[in-house]
Parts: C-alpha cells; structure tokens; sequence
C-alpha cells in the first residue's frame, strides 16, 4: 500500500474524518439522543474534563499533543482559560493557532517534544486525551509535568488501560496483536516516505501501574473517572461511516491509495477498542 499523503492534505483528512466543531481525536461523551450531533458529544466530553479539572477562567492549561486544537480552543472560549498547546507535527499546530485567533482566544500553539518545553511560567493544569500511550517513559513524563505545574496544580490523564497485565489472557492478546499491526502500518508508512498524526509505537499499562507511577512521581491521585468502552467504540464507527461516506471527496483530495491507507488504519484502531481487554479513564492527580 502506498505511503500517505503531506501533512496539509492529512491535516484536511483528518478534520473531515474525525468530523463536528473541534475535531476531537478521542472518545466522544454520547447521550443517546438521536438528535445528538458530533458536536454535541465533542462538546459534552469537554465539559467533563472541564469539570474534573475544576477549571476557572484565568487559569494556564497545557495540552500536550493537543492535535489541531479543538480541545484547548473550546475550553478557552466556553470556561476563560488561557494556555498553550503543544504537537509534534509544525502543521497541526498552524491549524490550531488560526483557529484559536478565529474564535479570540487568548491561547498558543508551537511544535514541540513534552521532554524539550520549558515552561516560562507554572500552569494550573496539563492535560493528555489518548497521548501517553506514545511516551517511552510514563515516569519521565510524569516528573516534567511536575515541574510545570504550580503547587496544588492538577494532571489529567485520558487513556486505555489493561484490564490484566497477563499477555497470555486471551482478550489482552487480541489487543496486543491489534497494537502491534498498527505499529506495523505505521512503520510500512514512514519507510516509504509518509508519516501519521502520531509515529511512536504504543505501549498500554495497568491502571494500577499508572497510578503507581503518579504517586512515585510526587502527585496525589484526586479522582479516577471511568469512560464508556462502547462510546468509543461508537466514536470510532462514527469516524469510519465519515470516512466512507465522504469516500470520493477524500479520495479527490488525497488519491485512492491514501484513502485506503487511512481507512485501513481507523478499521484496525476499532479494532483494538476491545472492552475484553481494556477499561477507558480520566486520572486526574493533584501536585501537593
């Protein structure tokens, strides 16, 4: 299969795929309301991290990989915050500054590793959606977000876990091997010259051994907020009809080949949402 296309036409196939106001690239929150809008449940998942971060206009919020923006954007409209937004991808983060500037919010986005910024004042909050999966060290991690929060200052984590650490348990393997062709499409992707939103290799833990890490870290773990398997599960088939409904305008804008590429990469991430094998959670920790 070909390689994928430029980062400006990714950056149009993934709005379009992910779809609604904010272009969210994690779980949405569903009602049920058949009158719901992707926006809606963009919206209403916002509102939920807005809530467990405590968030009050004035304060600093990082979104580190904060993709193109939609996130931080929101909250800074809808709850006053200011902040900064961080990607490893120049382009998505030009996307996301014309859209904070379309909306007048006072926020800023530059590309950059978690392990190079160097924040010139403290934030009151940083904030990860599906992120920390990618990180080689959650530790590492865990310490520079230590370093730059304010004191009594709150980490939120959104992502999968293992419901067992066993490999040999039959669902976990599925998982495992799900993770690991997606590895491999990834790789296939950046040998011939393309490259995804997100290139590092992923790496689930326990919840248990990512609330380890945070306490060895110095934070205290303020709240562990579950999320529903089956709306992400549901948000991913969302992203996939986008996908397939919007077939000839993605192919028009990216060819044939790119758009079997992408589709075959979202089919195989539904694929690994497997409530067998992992649990979804907030983990929201507190800086003493």
């Amino acid at each position: 299969m070909a390689s994928p296309p430029g980062t400006a036409e990714t950056t149009e196939l993934f709005t379009r795929i992910l779809g609604g106001e904010w272009h969210l690239y994690s779980t949405h929150v569903l009602s049920g309301d058949p009158a719901e809008t992707e926006t809606d449940s963009q919206q209403a998942k916002l509102d939920l991290l807005a809530e467990l971060l405590r968030l009050r206009p004035g304060m600093r919020v990082l979104d580190v990989g904060c993709g193109w923006g939609g996130s931080l954007t929101y909250l800074a409209k809808r709850y006053g915050v200011t902040g900064l937004g961080i990607s490893l991808v120049p382009q998505q983060c030009e996307y996301a500054q014309r859209r904070a500037d379309r909306h007048g919010v006072p926020l800023r986005f530059r590309p950059s590793h978690w392990q190079d910024l160097a924040a010139d004042e403290p934030f009151d909050a940083v904030m990860t959606s599906g992120v920390v999966v990618h990180f080689a060290s959650l530790h590492d991690y865990f310490v520079r977000a230590r370093d730059w929060l304010r004191p009594g200052g709150r980490l939120l984590d959104e992502e999968m876990h293992l419901l067992s650490p066993d490999v040999r348990h039959d669902a976990v393997a599925r998982s495992s091997r799900a993770m690991a062709f997606l590895d491999e499409v990834r790789k296939k992707g950046r040998a011939a010259g393309g490259r995804l939103v997100v290139e590092e290799e992923g790496r689930y833990v326990t919840l248990d051994e990512e609330l380890t890490t945070l306490r060895a870290a110095g934070f205290e773990i303020e709240r562990v907020a579950p999320l529903s398997m089956r709306d992400y599960q549901r948000t991913t088939e969302r992203w996939l009809a986008n996908c397939e409904r919007q077939r000839a305008e993605l192919t028009e804008l990216a060819g044939d080949d790119a758009y079997r590429w992408y589709r075959t990469y979202f089919r195989l991430f539904r694929r690994l949402i497997d409530d067998r094998a992992m649990q979804l959670d907030v983990v929201v920790a507190r800086l003493p």
